[in-house]
């Protein structure tokens, strides 16, 4: 209610007089530890409201509990190996800041979209309990998914240029599609077994929100993946106004 609230407010043309007054560039702290990177523009669009958009990216590599995802996700029919994992993102925001002191300070509410790719790249092998069975398999691809989402939080100013923007609570909701695609490195085509085990293993794991439909093939392995998709954004960015 509170945000209806306040987007119900959203200011006319006479606000945009007061557009690029403020600007400020932000770097988000929080992923920088996991080699994941997410930069922002803001600039006002009146005394209490904002525009901004935010792109992140995290180049293609290993990941923080690797191992344990692939020891999850293997079991005596399939075994995981090499997964790496990338991501880009791109999200445009508008916010209602609650502060009368205006200059993008104090508590805000935010309404977003976002658009995100998570790329997958890794080794599968089909052991099928015996190893004269084996498969190996390279898979390649990606899940594009599009969400809506709203955001609570708090943008501090010191001094003249420099912000603190924790933004506290942010989910967002929407769809997803994907496609990763397998092909065959080594080992056995597959057989009639093989090809029966992998398309029905999604059923043997827990995908929350996420279809995901396998077409196997003797040398290819195509996942499929659609439905509902959930996000959750997290912000603790150090911006500098300019």
């Amino acid at each position: 209610m509170i945000i209806l609230f306040a987007f119900s407010t959203v200011p006319d043309v006479y606000g945009q007089d007061r557009l690029f007054k403020t600007q400020v560039l932000k770097v988000n702290l929080l992923p920088l530890g996991v080699r994941s990177y997410n930069v922002g523009y803001e600039t006002t669009w009146s005394d209490q409201w904002s525009v901004s958009i935010a792109f992140g990216l995290r180049p293609q590599n290993s990941f923080p509990f690797r191992e344990d995802i692939e020891g999850y996700y293997s079991d005596q029919d399939i075994k995981m190996h090499q997964t790496k994992l990338y991501h880009l993102s791109v999200t445009p925001e508008l916010r209602r800041y609650f502060s009368i002191v205006s200059g993008l300070r104090g508590f805000y509410v935010g309404m977003f979209l976002q658009y995100a790719r998570f790329g997958y790249n890794g080794r599968i092998d089909y052991v099928g309990g015996a190893a004269a069975n084996s498969s190996d398999f390279m898979f390649d691809g990606g899940i594009n998914t599009l969400t809506a989402g709203a955001s609570v939080g708090r943008q501090w100013r010191f001094g003249q240029a420099v912000y603190l923007d924790w933004q506290i609570f942010a989910p967002s909701f929407g769809l997803n599609k994907g496609l990763i695609t397998g092909t065959r490195i080594g080992g056995n085509p597959l057989d009639h077994v093989g090809i029966s085990v992998l398309e029905n293993k999604p059923n043997e794991f827990n995908t929350p929100l996420v279809d995901v439909d396998v077409d196997a093939r003797p040398d290819e392995v195509l996942l499929n993946t659609r439905g509902a998709w959930a996000g959750l954004r997290m912000w603790l960015s150090l911006g500098y106004r300019f």
